[in-house]
């Protein structure tokens, strides 16, 4: 629920988020309340189809993540097909899609490694009483391994720029 009136908005941005709402119709209803007749609006979501081995670690990453918060009950789902945006797309009236790749960054970039390690650290310290958590360590291990061995690359991501 977005606390202002029906058609007050110009612009509406979503970046990264669709996948954090345990129902996504009604996010995409009420963006579309509140946004004003010939406003846009901008979504930008992983896919999870049709990426490189570097762009598929950021996948797994991305789903390891989401079932350790969804056993924490927090709302965090497995990224989308393209099809699954573009479905979604089609209920927005008129929209632009356009894919999004950067193909070009250094998949073994040290820095960007750490900074993920750490982000692993933190979901298995978060996940320690969970029933399942040696599974959860060991797969946790296994991203860990592959991002010495593929790499890692962002996603692939969809932009929908839809217009009311």
């Amino acid at each position: 629920s977005i606390p202002l009136p029906d058609n007050s908005v110009d612009v509406i941005i979503s970046n990264c988020v669709i996948n954090l709402s345990a129902d996504k119709d009604r996010v995409q209803k009420e963006a579309f309340r509140v946004l004003k007749p010939g406003g846009h609006i901008i979504i930008s979501e992983m896919v999870r189809d049709n990426l490189t081995e570097e762009q598929q670690t950021h996948m797994l990453i991305h789903h390891w993540w989401a079932e350790i918060d969804r056993a924490l009950g927090i709302p965090h789902y497995e990224t989308f097909t393209r099809q699954q945006l573009i479905d979604m797309a089609q209920g927005m009236g008129r929209c632009d899609l356009y894919d999004y790749a950067d193909l070009t960054s250094d998949a073994h970039d040290a820095e960007q490694i750490e900074f993920l390690r750490g982000h692993i650290r933190r979901y298995l310290d978060r996940a320690k009483d969970l029933p399942n958590f040696a599974d959860l360590q060991a797969r946790g291990q296994v991203i860990d391994r592959r991002l010495d061995e593929i790499g890692f690359r962002g996603a692939t991501l969809l932009v929908v720029i839809g217009q009311k």
